[in-house]
This record gives C-alpha cells, sequence and structure tokens, in this order.
C-alpha cells in the first residue's frame, strides 16, 4: 500500500511541475472520501493467506531468468479473491449508511461496528 501511495504522490508532483512549464494549472484531486463503518465477517478475517507456490531452489539456480513465484491455480486464485481486500463492503451501501447517520435517520454505528478491520 506504501508503494501504490508513493507512486500517486510522485505522480502529482510530476504534473505539478510539468504543468508549471506548461503554464497551465495542475490536477487537482477531487475525490470525495467516506469513512467505512462496516466490519468484516469473522470467517473473511480468520481465512489464511495462500501460501504461493515457488520454484525450487535447485531449478533456480540453473536459470536466473526464470520466475520464482509459480502463481496459483484457478481454484486457489479465486479462493484467494475472496478472501478479502474489503470486497463484502459496498462502497455504495457505507456511504448512505454514513449519509444517514450524518442526517439523524439511523443511529451512530455501536462499539465493535466502527473502524477499518483490515489486517495488517
Amino acid at each position: 500500500m506504501d508503494a501504490l501511495a508513493h507512486g500517486k504522490k510522485a505522480a502529482v508532483e510530476i504534473d505539478r511541475y510539468l504543468a508549471k512549464k506548461a503554464g497551465r494549472e495542475p490536477y487537482a484531486e477531487s475525490l470525495e472520501k467516506i469513512q467505512v463503518t462496516m466490519t468484516l465477517p469473522k470467517e473473511v478475517i480468520e481465512t489464511p493467506m495462500a501460501e504461493i507456490p515457488k520454484l525450487d531452489p535447485e531449478e533456480r539456480i540453473k536459470d536466473f531468468t526464470a520466475e520464482v513465484e509459480l502463481g496459483f491455480d484457478e481454484e486457489t486464485a479465486k479462493k484467494e479473491c475472496g478472501r478479502c481486500l474489503r470486497c463484502d463492503v459496498s462502497w455504495l451501501a457505507a456511504r448512505d449508511k454514513s449519509l444517514q447517520i450524518a442526517s439523524g435517520s439511523a443511529p451512530p454505528p455501536t462499539r465493535g461496528e466502527e473502524g477499518d478491520s483490515a489486517r495488517a
């Protein structure tokens, strides 16, 4: 995640530099930020990450250009995709719930419902 953040930061700085050279306004980010107040189901959090198959060391030393990580088979890839990157949380539902809470038409979340429960 840090690499993505640094990449985005670099892209913004490059745009600012190029905009200044071209005499135009730099790109302004206009994304609406929302707070997701839903938690993940326990079975999603506790599903262990699949281990990526790797090329045997004996084979690696024969060819230093060979891929070390062999990737998942289709079944494992599908299980891994279902494991979670918060795909179970619909951002539209989260936005609507947040708007209802802000307007007072829904109660605020109780303890245990709030916060980001993504794994570290």
